[in-house]
């Protein structure tokens, strides 16, 4: 058999093999793994949000104030007495009494550095652009004074992350509230000793 002979009852086999390829290689190229708006794998997920629901706010912020309080009074007071003794004509016995007191008292308190805290605000309500205005409050006791944090604002449900969590950065007209009382006050306060002698004199 001639070699044109044998290339000529090949092609048959080989393009039968060629559609065979094809057939198979065509489905399996029509899918994708990626399709229009399947989103990045760390977006938050569909959700539709409602009043009442929770959210936590990771809240990181760079903040120091001073604060620094004074009290200063002096007060001073003389009484003199004069006392004429009958039985006595030498003279006279003159006794001076004279008090005073002085309060000087200062307090100052120095706060600064990096707020971070985890607080759980609430939704209160829907924005017609369909961001939530939120708001949340928190106690704590930091070095033996109460401090309470309040924070309100409104966020976009894409910068919500798949755990329910935003960061304080990403809420917008954000106000949040670091405050509480303690031992600043106590400072200001006059003693007993010092009380008496200003209802002495």
């Amino acid at each position: 058999m001639s070699k044109a002979g044998i290339r000529w009852k090949l092609c048959p086999v080989l393009l039968a093999a060629y559609w065979l390829t094809l057939s198979v290689t065509l489905p399996l190229s029509a899918s994708s793994l990626w399709h229009e708006g399947a989103g990045s794998l760390y977006s938050a997920l569909p959700r539709t949000w409602k009043v009442g629901d929770l959210i936590t706010v990771i809240i990181v912020e760079q903040a120091q104030a001073t604060q620094t309080a004074g009290t200063e009074t002096q007060k001073k007071s003389g009484v003199g007495v004069g006392v004429d003794f009958p039985f006595d004509s030498s003279g006279q016995l003159k006794a001076d009494v004279e008090g005073g007191d002085r309060l000087r008292s200062t307090g100052k308190t120095v706060r600064g550095g990096t707020l971070r805290a985890s607080l759980t605000a609430e939704v209160k309500a829907l924005e017609p652009s369909g961001n939530l205005r939120i708001e949340g409050r928190q106690t704590i006791v930091v070095n033996g004074e109460t401090q309470e944090i309040v924070l309100s604002g409104i966020v976009r449900p894409e910068d919500i992350s798949r755990d329910n969590t935003v960061l304080s950065t990403s809420v917008a007209e954000a106000e949040i509230a670091y405050q509480g009382a303690g031992s600043l006050g106590a400072k200001q306060r006059q003693g007993i000793i010092t009380r008496f002698f200003h209802w002495l004199f």
